[in-house]
């Protein structure tokens, strides 16, 4: 019966979610005093594999990168956006750069679409501070709870200074200067109070990137800023233990985000006869 059930879900839903609805199966019969229906189940762990292999994808390699190339150039689209308020617009710059200069999640600086706010997990007011290290201002943002952080303890970013046109320190210094989010609120909101949702930022986001002429704009989603900044850093020769650190990655699963350029790649076959290029 659970293998019929996980295979109809397979219709609908992702297979992470079919093995979410057979956890949720599996913990009520236990909570009601009954026996693991998942124990002695040979057929349930091949049907789930099958479902996973069939319908699966890994998302982190079907993203793009959104490298600082783009960045830049989605940051010039959206000073000059006719479509947004001022405040909008300093909003979501800050929301921008704090996303590619933190490695950040996208649940991890806004509101979900489906959830309600909830102010204990949620980006809020108080999860952002200016600082000073080696007497150069620097943000320390708190990461509230993050997918690898499932008890919610929560962590402190250090994101230092860079070019001052695309500097996540600048850009949010402003816009908490502007906006002075209260406490208990999301950080981004727009001027009209409403939270910046997962939805509406990578609807903007891919906006703004058709303007600076990319075609492929359903290849990027908020999960782009962490991959794109984890290949820019390793490009720039960023050592990949700073890159794995920065990203708050536990394992070697950082390699899967930084994408190599083919002009790298190419250069590899040379280097086997020739030593190193």
């Amino acid at each position: 019966m659970l293998s019929s059930f996980a295979a109809y879900l397979a219709r609908s839903v992702k297979p992470g979610t079919v093995a979410n609805y057979i956890s949720a199966v599996r913990n009520l019969h236990l909570e009601c005093g009954m026996d693991d229906p998942t124990t002695g189940a040979t057929l349930l762990p091949r049907v789930l594999k099958g479902i996973k292999r069939v319908k699966g994808t890994a998302p982190s390699m079907t993203r793009l990168p959104l490298t600082s190339d783009l960045i830049r150039s989605v940051v010039d689209r959206l000073r000059n956006d006719p479509t947004s308020t001022p405040d909008d617009r300093v909003m979501l710059q800050a929301a921008i750069l704090l996303a590619f200069h933190g490695f950040l999640r996208c649940a991890e600086f806004t509101v979900s679409d489906h959830a309600p706010f909830d102010p204990r997990f949620d980006a809020a007011g108080d999860s952002v501070k200016i600082a000073y290290h080696g007497g150069k201002p620097a943000l320390q943002f708190v990461v509230k709870r993050s997918k690898t952080d499932p008890f919610a303890r929560g962590m402190t970013l250090y994101i230092g200074p860079a070019t001052p046109q695309y500097c996540p320190v600048v850009a949010m210094v402003e816009y908490l200067s502007r906006s002075k989010p209260p406490l208990l609120r999301p950080l981004f909101r727009f001027k009209s109070g409403a939270p910046l949702t997962r939805r509406r930022f990578t609807d903007k986001l891919r906006a703004l990137l058709q303007l600076s002429g990319v075609s492929n704009v359903a290849d990027y989603s908020g999960h782009s800023f962490r991959i794109g900044a984890a290949t820019t850093a390793a490009a720039n020769g960023v050592p990949v233990w700073k890159i794995r650190a920065m990203g708050r990655w536990q394992s070697d699963c950082v390699l899967r985000y930084i994408r190599s350029d083919p002009s790298d790649l190419l250069s590899v076959s040379m280097a086997l006869h020739s030593g190193p290029i």
